[in-house]
């Protein structure tokens, strides 16, 4: 089930600024807070950020989820001072998502093979285990849930395992529709019907199949009307995050106006 009411933004606070007339008022869109995504972000004027954000949340009285930092951090690295590193921005990105109410904070699977081949698959489920048991929970220590977000797998059913190693922490999944595209692999929308109840929210944004361009959406060539259908078609209610580039402003328009025909 996909509705108006479950569509949001996908910002750091620089766009959610500029955009600000969306989150107010009737008709406004949700904010996915994507301010903190870096250690950098994390370690410098953490305090004001946090309060800028929690303040827009506030004014506006929008729904918020937030995601987790993949700039500048390495969760798999052979070198102990950047994974601590690593550990140290995802558990204050969890501290920021508990003072600013996000109902999920979206976590990237970090499935992104250098090269084919047969064994990375394997490596990667070796290191995924215990990293997201202990994502997992430092989540629930805060009273937060996760959705793990797609990389560059070629089908659902690595991300399913994953949740299934997560100890019942009540995880569940963020599908992008343009990293699929890329990954090659299973359609979108037996991406979508592949995860089933596990989907709570969709990334949508478009490429023409090189690179992750986050273009708005219905200018490139990503399958979306095939993940937005096979989405609408589920009982619950999957969450829908535009992640086009904010800049220029009319990429937010294109991509609202594409999304008319399937929200009504």
């Amino acid at each position: 089930m996909i509705s108006r009411e479950g569509l949001f933004l996908c910002a750091g606070l620089r766009a959610a600024q500029l955009h600000r007339e969306t989150l107010d008022g009737p008709g406004r869109l949700n904010l996915e807070v994507q301010h903190f995504v870096s250690a950098e972000s994390i370690e410098n004027e953490f305090d004001e950020r946090l309060e800028h954000a929690a303040g827009i949340i506030s004014e506006t009285g929008v729904r918020c989820l937030l995601h987790a930092p993949f700039r500048q951090v390495n969760f798999f690295s052979n070198n102990a001072s950047r994974r601590s590193r690593s550990m140290t921005a995802l558990r204050r990105s969890f501290d920021a998502a508990a003072a600013l109410g996000a109902q999920f904070v979206i976590v990237h699977s970090l499935y992104v093979p250098r090269r084919r081949n047969t064994a990375y698959g394997e490596h990667w489920r070796e290191n995924a285990r215990p990293f997201f048991r202990a994502v997992a929970t430092e989540a629930a220590a805060r009273g937060l849930k996760i959705a793990v977000e797609n990389m560059l797998e070629p089908s659902p059913e690595g991300l399913l395992w994953l949740l299934g190693e997560m100890n019942g922490a009540g995880a569940r999944v963020c599908f992008d529709a343009a990293h699929a595209a890329l990954a090659g692999g299973a359609p979108a929308g037996a991406w979508v019907s592949g995860l089933g109840e596990a989907l709570v929210h969709l990334h949508l944004s478009d490429n023409h199949g090189i690179h992750d361009d986050h273009l708005p959406l219905g200018v490139g060539g990503v399958t979306l009307p095939e993940a937005l259908e096979a989405a609408a078609d589920l009982p619950q209610e999957v969450t829908l995050g535009i992640e086009c580039r904010m800049w220029p402003e009319k990429n937010l328009s294109v991509s609202l106006e594409y999304l008319k025909a399937f929200l009504g």
